[in-house]
């Protein structure tokens, strides 16, 4: 960790004050993108939920052997909000989906035209943002991140391996030590 200067406002802060931090504004956007979509924690529930089988059902998203299906419920949004509750990459891919869907329904065009105002935009800078801030890449970004890997991967795997290097040595000791 850098070491404090004089002239800084703040200490640095710790890899875990940091994460709260990201978390609890995650949480912030959540619940203002909820509530400007007109979605109380139970109907934005119900939705994620709806999102959450469809997934399942169109193979988007698995649910491994002897696991259960951890759906989105009313109950954890609470305990999210409260900062009880941590979310898996799936929970916050849903919840995007939801929230992408619900800014781009003619159901919420219409309530905000009776009240004279224009729909709030649930862009996918704000998407991408609001992900991140949960401590997860955004899904548009998880092929660059593996190809990315994949080129780390050969210019890893074209350096001489050490380990080897060493077992061979020691092998060759081992043959040594047995003619003796």
């Amino acid at each position: 960790m850098a070491e404090d200067h004089p002239s800084d406002p703040e200490p640095q802060l710790s890899i875990s004050d940091i994460l709260k931090r990201n978390r609890l504004r995650f949480v912030e956007l959540l619940t203002a993108m909820r509530e400007a979509s007109d979605l109380s924690q139970k109907k934005f529930a119900d939705k994620c939920k709806a999102e959450h089988a469809r997934m399942i059902a169109a193979g988007e998203l698995t649910i491994a052997p002897g696991s259960r299906e951890d759906s989105i419920s009313q109950p954890m949004i609470s305990r999210l909000a409260r900062g009880e509750q941590w979310l898996s990459p799936e929970h916050v891919i849903i919840m995007m989906r939801v929230l992408r869907k619900r800014f781009a329904s003619e159901e919420l065009a219409d309530t905000y035209a009776r009240l004279g105002a224009p729909v709030p935009e649930f862009s996918r800078e704000l998407e991408r943002h609001m992900t991140n801030l949960a401590g997860y890449e955004f899904p548009d970004d998880w092929q660059g991140l593996i190809d990315r890997a994949d080129k780390m991967l050969v210019e890893l795997q074209e350096l001489p391996s050490l380990i080897k290097h060493k077992e061979r040595r020691f092998v060759g000791r081992r043959a040594m030590n047995e003619q003796e």
